[in-house]
């Protein structure tokens, strides 16, 4: 299994791979796994089945230590292996590491994605692709998602792939959190919407 992680690792050679591509081929390797293990804690395999787990998870993880030692050190292995990034080793000093801050930026983030200028230019360019199938429609809604991330975090001296990445991995570390959950969910849920998904 860790060889799929590899070969998106290797694809980062190929420069007509972006890094959409590239988190694109994490996820797809990541949500069939996900969808295959839920079904043995009682939950569906479907869309709805895994917004309930990752819910029960996320609030067993801020109840738990060992439990959020162990998500951490999952997401510690797939970017290792997906991206090269040693997250211990790589640390980008300006990547909030308190829940406060990556609260802060994901509110900011949020409120950058539920602006009435982004939902407009998403309903304009992904909810005008009725024929594309939803692989290309996501794909087309992280080209202008990723890099609206990506403005608001430069903001804070956060720039590039790598920082994009390196707040991703800080992200999944606090998503016990119920305010940065529902932040990122609520303006999410909101976007998927406009881009008619």
């Amino acid at each position: 299994m860790l060889e799929k992680f590899d070969r998106v690792r290797a694809s980062a050679r190929d420069s007509s791979l972006s890094i959409i591509d590239r988190w694109q081929m994490l996820l797809g390797i990541r949500l069939p796994l996900q969808l295959q293990s839920i079904p043995k804690y009682g939950f569906e395999p479907t869309q709805e089945g895994l917004n309930s787990f990752n819910a029960q998870l996320s609030k067993i993880a801020s109840e738990d230590e060992e439990i959020r030692t162990a998500i951490e050190a999952r997401w510690d292995l797939m970017f290792s292996r997906a991206f090269g990034l040693q997250v211990n080793s790589v640390q980008h000093e300006k990547i909030p590491k308190t829940v406060e801050g990556v609260r802060a930026l994901i509110k900011e983030i949020a409120t950058a994605m539920l602006s009435d200028s982004f939902l407009t230019q998403v309903k304009q360019d992904i909810g005008s692709m009725s024929t594309a199938d939803t692989v290309e429609r996501r794909k087309a809604l992280l080209a202008i998602l990723i890099p609206l991330h990506q403005s608001v975090l430069a903001r804070h001296e956060i720039r590039g792939d790598e920082g994009w990445l390196l707040f991703q991995r800080a992200v999944t570390d606090k998503m016990y959190d119920l305010e940065i959950r529902d932040s990122a969910m609520q303006a999410t849920v909101a976007v998927f919407k406009a881009a008619g998904l």
